[in-house]
């Protein structure tokens, strides 16, 4: 059962098939029961809006523990790519952003995706740092281009084309 802002104790459906309070020992028992009669693509987990990072990158662990890689967000991510740590961490800290001189940002939207992160960048971009963006349909196509072409090319793409970006 939840109460207004957290979980208070721990039901199971009974007999009637209304949930029952239970102790957490016999919830807990009761997971692992349901865990090893199902077959990895038969497990799912959906993580709420306001799940933190830690408790979804957890869940995805065990899921993919179990041999599912079923796991779904309210918030509209169908398919987390959170298997590489790359895919979702910024290669600085906050703090370390704020004394940053030229950020790029490649193939990503942060007011979608990360608007605290966005909002710092933002912080940021009116203090007079350099912010530039390339568009993801554009980095997919210079992805492809490195593969042929040296670094050079993603510098001097972006001086011309997002040098001067606007927020």
């Amino acid at each position: 059962m939840v109460g207004a802002d957290s979980l208070c104790f721990p039901c199971l459906q009974g007999a009637s098939g209304r949930l029952e309070v239970c102790t957490w020992a016999e919830a807990l028992a009761a997971v692992k029961a349901a865990f090893q009669n199902a077959k990895g693509n038969e497990i799912r987990a959906i993580a709420g809006k306001l799940t933190d990072a830690e408790t979804m990158m957890a869940t995805k662990d065990l899921l993919n523990k179990l041999g599912s890689g079923n796991m779904l967000h309210e918030g509209g991510f169908a398919d987390m790519p959170s298997d590489v740590r790359s895919s979702y961490v910024a290669n600085t800290t906050v703090l370390g952003l704020d004394r940053a001189d030229v950020v790029l940002l490649i193939g990503t939207n942060p007011r979608l995706e990360a608007p605290v992160y966005n909002a710092r960048l933002r912080k940021i971009w009116l203090d007079g740092t350099q912010v530039s963006c390339v568009p993801a349909d554009v980095a997919d196509y210079i992805q492809l281009l490195l593969l042929q072409t040296p670094a050079h090319v993603l510098t001097e793409y972006c001086m011309q084309s997002c040098g001067n970006s606007t927020w």
